[in-house]
């Protein structure tokens, strides 16, 4: 009996500690799409020149989301490691799917850089979006598996 209750505390300070790290995720891919809506309405992808066509702070939005859109995938990793060191199928599974919308939503990003304007540009966004969407989705639902059951908060 002791013993399992051993476990079940051990399961739950991994599940903690887990939770805040996933909740980054989810709070940094929010923050993600909001620069990705403004770079969208407001802004162009560089011309073949390499220079922006547009206000600095539109510049500096679309800088912005390139490097928050590395750190996101440099976190996936990094969650990805941490979530196979767990003994849950569940955890391990919704993290690597996390991991794998946002290397989809990195590789959508890219091409659309490279691609510039024009229909692949706009398959290109289109990539990054639904890889964003599934990353959130994927992350979103190992959150709520995280969630501390009845008995730990009561």
């Amino acid at each position: 009996m002791e013993e399992k209750k051993v476990q079940e505390n051990a399961l739950e300070k991994q599940a903690g500690s887990l939770r805040r790290r996933v909740d980054v995720m989810v709070v940094l891919l929010i923050l993600e799409f909001i620069l990705g809506m403004v770079v969208n309405l407001f802004g162009e992808a560089p011309s073949e020149s390499g220079k922006m066509q547009e206000p600095t702070w539109a510049t500096l939005v679309f800088l912005s989301h390139g490097i928050l859109g590395i750190l996101l995938l440099i976190w996936a990793i990094f969650l990805f490691v941490f979530v196979n060191k767990t003994e849950n199928k569940k955890w391990r599974s919704l993290g690597m799917q996390g991991m794998i919308g946002i290397v989809v939503s990195a590789m959508g990003g890219v091409a659309f850089v490279g691609l510039r304007e024009g229909s692949p540009a706009d398959i290109s966004s289109l990539v990054m979006a639904l890889g964003f969407l599934y990353s959130f989705i994927s992350y979103g639902r190992l959150l709520f598996t995280l969630r501390p059951s009845p008995s730990v908060v009561s």
